[in-house]
């Protein structure tokens, strides 16, 4: 499993290599990101683009990811394909996660 990490104005851009982040990616995923927290980095993207599946395994890997920011506010997701937006909304996840059209959008904070 690939990820594509960079660091822009103190904000850490992951950016998943591969088309589903579902049971079979999901632990080693959540692990390296929860890596990267332990390491220090509190501001977190990450770049959906390459995304276009996820499944319940998937976004359980996610709201740990989430839950282990000590600033919940600094987990963007972006880039994200129509199909997996939609999933967000439909399990009510839009008002956990903030999900961006572009890269630059995410970026703000």
């Amino acid at each position: 499993m690939k990820i594509e990490k960079q660091e822009i104005n103190n904000i850490l851009v992951l950016k998943p290599l591969f088309k589903n982040l579902d049971a079979t990616l999901a632990s080693s995923f959540k692990s390296q990101v929860i890596q990267e927290i332990e390491a220090g980095h509190e501001k977190i993207v990450i770049d959906l683009s390459q995304v276009e599946f996820i499944d319940t395994a998937g976004l359980g890997a996610l709201i740990s990811i989430y839950k282990m920011l000590p600033n919940k506010d600094f987990l963007h997701l972006c880039e994200s394909h129509n199909g997996v937006k939609m999933l967000f909304e439909l399990v009510g996840m839009l008002n956990l996660f903030k999900i961006y059209p572009t890269l630059d959008q995410a970026l703000i904070y």
